[in-house]
């Protein structure tokens, strides 16, 4: 087993992310490696690695060592990237150690601080849960972690014995995947370093929600993320070639291109926009972007400028054509042809349709089936939920209600509300029931709900199948 050991290429791509850093690429894999290793002990090849690596310390806290195979440190890499960024869903706390492992949260990693009793430190999540009531003893959080009994308590555990799972923190689902944990990867290696101009920049307001074309909004991230190969940064990843600007013969960098070059000005001087953009005070372009999707265009455009001003960079394309094809144009092309382009997308975007209104749904009628629908109520500021349920059979109706406090999210109200109602199903010795919750629908259909209501749904699921007849359909509130 071996990885890619590119330094060169690694600090070149590590510039700018028009190419993938190679080191936190491998990381990656060696994380899916990782991972499989965790959720997977069984197979073969999991057997042999822990059998000969891991036979007394746990994989997640197994040390290097000396004699250590070359690929076996490789897993240890991915392992540690993975480490860095899971928590524990706490299911029976069986496996999870309160003073040394997060499982406070299931989007951060949060554990308790201590100092821990010495008599505590081994302390096991597990001893906090009334084994009676199978619910947190909050006496023992109260005298053990009295500061963090809210976040304890929003914790739903499970009623019919799920394990603890290790979660990935990156996904709502909390399984490893390469796409995120190359950015997580990514993130990690830059994190102390000085962010240029990127920490308050808003890429959904400023890029991604723009109405333009894709190639526009693709052009804009490499741009601001120093993607272009200018001069400069061709240069800058040993790539030989010519520094200098085609037009006025100075150093060619994505600002001078697009904002201070003699013919960058020009353009920009004669943009329909006021104020007029004086192109050679525009140093750090993330930093003046909102202030130019600010201006004002002139009639007769017709244009917002969040809508033209991106048009404009069309200048690349203009510094394109004169070096590869030999091809010049004068600053009122530039304009007229970026006026154009913007009606011509505009002309092309179909306005939406408005949806119809709800038809009524037809569906096939079951017999002697009962009905159930849930849904609760949520309050951020208390905490607090209010559970409610039907159940249905022909005109007959019985409604019931609850609420339950400590709850994290709208989310983990209805999927509470949910099993409190099949509980009551079953107390009620209902056999054939049909119900159209959307959280159950989709965790059964994926088999992968988020972390946050992994043990109520496992809960709900593990009751479904003592019914004769189940079946779930979301019906949207309309």
């Amino acid at each position: 087993m071996a990885w890619v050991s590119w330094s060169t290429m690694t600090k070149h791509a590590s510039e700018g992310l028009g190419f993938r850093d190679v080191q936190c690429y491998n990381d990656v894999f060696l994380a899916k490696l990782s991972w499989r290793v965790i959720n997977h002990p069984q197979s073969l090849m999991c057997r042999i690695l822990l059998g000969k690596y891991c036979s007394t310390e746990s994989f997640l806290k197994v040390e290097n060592r000396t004699n250590e195979s070359h690929g076996w440190r490789g897993v240890l890499i991915g392992r540690d990237l993975i480490r860095a960024n899971t928590g524990w869903t706490v299911r029976d706390g069986k496996s999870i150690e309160v003073w040394n492992e997060a499982w406070l949260d299931n989007t951060n990693q949060l554990r308790p601080t201590g100092p821990a009793p010495e008599h505590l430190t081994q302390l096991k999540v597990s001893e906090l849960i009334d084994p009676n009531s199978q619910d947190w003893d909050r006496e023992k959080i109260q005298s053990i972690i009295p500061l963090y009994e809210e976040l304890v308590l929003r914790i739903k555990l499970s009623k019919t014995g799920a394990v603890d799972k290790l979660s990935w923190l990156k996904t709502k689902s909390g399984d490893y995947t390469t796409k995120s944990g190359y950015w997580t990867a990514y993130e990690m290696t830059r994190r102390d370093e000085e962010q240029h101009h990127q920490t308050d920049f808003d890429w959904n307001k400023g890029v991604w929600k723009l109405n333009v074309a894709p190639k526009i909004k693709l052009f804009l991230w490499k741009t601001f993320q120093g993607a272009l190969p200018v001069g400069e940064r061709l240069i800058s990843r040993n790539i030989v070639g010519d520094t200098k600007c085609t037009r006025c013969g100075l150093t060619e960098s994505i600002h001078h291109l697009l904002f201070q070059c003699e013919f960058a000005q020009r353009v920009w001087a004669l943009a329909p926009t006021n104020p007029t953009v004086e192109g050679s005070g525009l140093i750090d372009f993330p930093v003046n972007w909102t202030n130019l999707m600010g201006l004002t265009c002139l009639p007769p455009i017709g244009l917002s400028s969040d809508v033209l001003i991106p048009w404009l960079l069309s200048l690349w394309i203009s510094h394109n054509n004169l070096l590869f094809n030999k091809k010049t144009a004068s600053p009122e092309d530039i304009i007229s042809r970026a006026v154009a382009s913007v009606r011509e997308w505009l002309n092309a975007q179909e306005p939406a349709e408005l949806s119809p209104r709800s038809r009524p749904i037809v569906e096939r009628p079951i017999e002697n089936c009962h009905r159930l629908q849930s849904d609760a109520a949520w309050r951020e500021d208390y905490g607090i939920a209010g559970l409610g349920w039907t159940i249905k059979k022909n005109t007959e109706r019985a409604s019931f209600g609850s609420h339950c406090h400590f709850v994290a999210s709208p989310m983990v109200a209805e999927a509470l509300a949910l099993r409190e109602a099949i509980f009551k199903c079953k107390e009620l010795e209902i056999q054939r029931l049909k119900t159209d919750s959307i959280h159950l629908v989709k965790a059964i259909t994926s088999k992968k709900p988020p972390p946050d209501i992994y043990c109520i749904v496992f809960d709900s699921i593990s009751l479904i199948s003592e019914f004769e007849l189940i079946q779930f359909k979301w019906i949207p509130r309309e």
